[in-house]
């Protein structure tokens, strides 16, 4: 149920972000709840392949170590970046827009969690 909703959070966030303007252009609410789907999908994938690279590591003298922790940094903007080709009606001018873009996305689901979260 929390990925569910983090899934629809994010989408709903994009969807605000571009309609703010920010780094982001979608044209539908769907469009935003797609991207975010693609965009979770594809920052898992990417995931576990950087958790591969490092853990690769032993076996390549630690030279898979920095490319795996590089892509374990930029997953999400990578997955940013590479979802809006999945995803008609979606631009993101550059990918310095899409480093933009996770950052505030991640500030903003932290609040957001942060707000809404279990309180005890």
């Amino acid at each position: 149920m929390r990925m569910l909703t983090k899934w629809v959070l994010t989408g709903v966030l994009l969807y605000l972000f571009s309609y703010l303007g920010w780094f982001i252009s979608i044209e539908t609410i769907q469009g935003a709840l797609i991207l975010s789907f693609a965009v979770a999908l594809l920052h898992t994938l990417i995931k576990i392949l950087a958790g591969l690279l490092v853990g690769a590591g032993c076996f390549t003298m630690g030279i898979s170590i920095i490319p795996g922790i590089i892509l374990s940094v930029l997953s999400l903007p990578l997955a940013l970046w590479k979802g809006q080709e999945f995803i008609k009606g979606v631009f993101i001018p550059s990918f310095v827009d899409a480093i933009l873009l996770a950052i505030v996305l991640n500030v903003a689901l932290e609040l957001v969690q942060r707000m809404f979260g279990n309180q005890k």
